[in-house]
């Protein structure tokens, strides 16, 4: 009964909603059963749900570089303090590839 459910699109999807994009594209790599009904509708999700924005770094009111990532998740109108990055930094650029995120340059308030 519960894989029947789960195979459902209109469950999928809302399903999907729930758990947001990248937990719904996860399930989908490691269940064949609970991902099934999901891997269907991962195109209609990702259109429903719009991506995460990643901050990085930027400067404080002292004007000294920082080390915080935050995520934004517009579908649920929430901030999230991630952990810090291993070097303060502003001026940054970032990139996402194979599942991760990468900071690149920027400045730290002496060096480049």
């Amino acid at each position: 009964v519960l894989c029947t459910l789960l195979e459902a699109p209109e469950f999928s999807l809302t399903l999907g909603c729930a758990m947001g994009v990248t937990a719904a594209r996860r399930l989908c790599e490691v269940s064949r059963t609970f991902g099934g009904g999901l891997r269907s509708c991962l195109p209609a999700l990702s259109r429903k749900m719009p991506p995460d924005i990643y901050v990085f770094g930027g400067k404080n009111d002292g004007s000294l570089a920082l080390a915080t990532v935050e995520r934004f998740s517009p579908g649920a109108g929430t901030w999230e303090v991630l952990p810090p990055m291993r070097a303060a930094r502003y001026g940054c650029a970032a990139a996402a590839a194979g599942g991760r995120l990468y900071v690149i340059g920027g400045h730290d308030g002496t060096r480049v």
